[in-house]
């Protein structure tokens, strides 16, 4: 409950700004008609404003839960707006105790131009979340010129076209040009971290304080039609509305604190300054229906490098696009693998008990002639025992490999575990299992050659063909009564399963 107290409480500043920057705007268009109370009232919202913004900076610089990079950029902006306040202090200074045009000369003029040096600082200090390489840097370029160019023809619409008349109103060419060069660089830097994020800034935060600058930099726009006006100024309104969506920009900054990124909602994958940046150029060329040739250039350009970022954007697509089939392919065969490491011995590559029993049951259910054949290794453990398991186990992968060739295609060799393998012939196999033994037998009469030893293998084979009575269990049952049988009659032997060796063994 204290939490959700402190941060309702905390937006107290944003509402209280924008009463403050909506009080502003009144009072300029209640005076704009003609002088309407005293002048000094409009000019006292911007340091207001000023004030509660502070407020609120000081508060989130000190949050633990600010990164270094944001607590140092936060820190920039809040200087340069005690410079902007400064500055706003001489020009309502000038303008109330002139009686003539407006003049921001001067100590005014470079109070500002600091202030813009700040931010603009503040903006390459802030290092991008997301590295820039290959193709994006030229796709970044490309959005980045869709809006410098929309902020450029802007600027030209609002100032230059009117160029002499807002040189009068501010007294030298000089605050001019700075304030046309501020909104590109700022737009330029504003789109970098829009578009490829910011580290210690939340990108949504960013687009809150693009668009503070969009706003002082259109206001700007209103300062030749009050030219002729000591007691009114634009920028007795600029103050107020900008740096009340810089209260907005603080809050929902510090209402991410300690938030990690995945909280924060889903991340977009493009940045929509370039589309809106299209929209506004478009919309000025509805606006002026076409009769400026500038703005006509203008959305052309834009429109061809449009093209170009989508043609890049096609290219990109289907570099994914392979990238996406050559990762596909390779989860197919990893998945291949697994499924082949699942069902076969890791040493021999036979297939293992599990892939077995599996076989078995399918043969079962097939209903057609097939043999179980069970061998198992003679005095294999005396191997292991005198000349080590890495001797032992070549000799099991010599042994696999003597009976994958002694079989047919449709037979299964597996391994059961230890010394001990296992067959199952198949129909064609199972018409003369005794043909297949016999085969297998000759492979295994030549002695393994280890290293420098020699060694002969001897097995005891047991075999059961499969009767319509039987299921796995009974049929593996008898196989290995066979074997056993075999091992009995002194090793090295084969025996097939009959009845007779059941009662042997009562």
């Amino acid at each position: 409950m204290q939490g959700t107290l402190t941060r309702a409480g905390f937006a107290v500043p944003p509402a209280v700004s924008g009463v403050l920057a909506l009080l502003s705007v009144l009072w300029f268009a209640a005076n704009a008609p003609a002088p309407w109370g005293p002048g000094w009232i409009g000019w006292v919202f911007a340091p207001l404003v000023i004030v509660i913004n502070q407020a609120q900076l000081a508060r989130l610089r000190r949050d633990p839960g600010v990164s270094p990079e944001g607590r140092r950029f936060w820190l920039h902006l809040a200087i340069a707006q005690v410079v902007i306040v400064l500055a706003t202090m001489v020009t309502a200074w000038d303008t109330l105790s002139r009686a003539q045009t407006v003049t921001l000369a001067g100590p005014a003029n470079t109070l500002f131009g600091i202030a813009i040096v700040t931010v603009l600082w503040a903006l390459i200090r802030l290092p991008a979340r997301d590295s820039i390489r290959g193709t994006a840097i030229v796709r970044f370029g490309l959005d980045a010129a869709v809006v410098i160019l929309s902020v450029g023809l802007f600027g030209w619409f609002l100032y230059f076209r009117n160029y002499d008349q807002l040189v009068s109103a501010v007294g030298a060419p000089g605050p001019v040009l700075g304030l046309m060069l501020f909104a590109c660089a700022a737009a330029l830097a504003f789109s970098k971290l829009a578009i490829a994020g910011a580290r210690g800034v939340d990108r949504r935060t960013m687009y809150f304080l693009g668009v503070c600058v969009v706003v002082s930099s259109l206001v700007g726009g209103l300062l030749p039609r009050f030219a002729t006006r000591p007691d009114l100024n634009a920028i007795g309104v600029s103050v107020p509305l900008t740096f009340f969506l810089f209260s907005l920009a603080i809050e929902r900054e510090r209402s991410l604190i300690g938030r990690p990124l995945t909280e924060r909602g889903p991340r977009r994958p493009f940045s929509l300054a370039p589309y809106l940046a299209v929209a506004a150029t478009d919309g000025l060329l509805l606006h002026t229906r076409g009769s400026s040739a500038t703005v006509v250039v203008v959305a052309v350009s834009l429109t061809a490098i449009v093209v170009g970022r989508q043609i890049l954007a096609f290219y990109d697509n289907a570099r994914l696009l392979r990238e996406l089939d050559a990762s596909l392919e390779e989860v197919r065969q990893a998945q291949a693998q697994l499924a082949h490491q699942a069902d076969h011995d890791s040493l021999t590559g036979l297939a293992n008990r599990r892939f077995f029993e599996r076989r078995l049951s399918a043969s079962l259910v097939a209903g057609q002639p097939f043999a179980v054949v069970l061998i198992d290794l003679d005095d294999f453990k005396g191997v292991n025992d005198t000349l080590g398991h890495h001797v032992g186990d070549a000799l099991l992968i010599a042994v696999g490999d003597r009976m994958l060739s002694s079989v047919g295609d449709d037979d299964m060799v597996a391994r059961l575990g230890g010394d001990e393998f296992a067959l199952i012939l198949g129909p064609d196999s199972a018409v003369d299992p005794a043909a297949v033994l016999d085969r297998l037998a000759t492979a295994l009469a030549v002695p393994v050659t280890v290293g420098s030893h020699e060694l002969p293998v001897r097995c005891s084979v047991g075999w059961a063909a499969h009767q319509p009575d039987t299921d796995a269990v009974e049929l593996l049952r008898r196989a290995d009564v066979a074997m056993y049988a075999a091992k009995g009659a002194g090793k090295g032997r084969t025996a097939a399963y009959d009845a007779t060796m059941d009662l042997a063994l009562r």
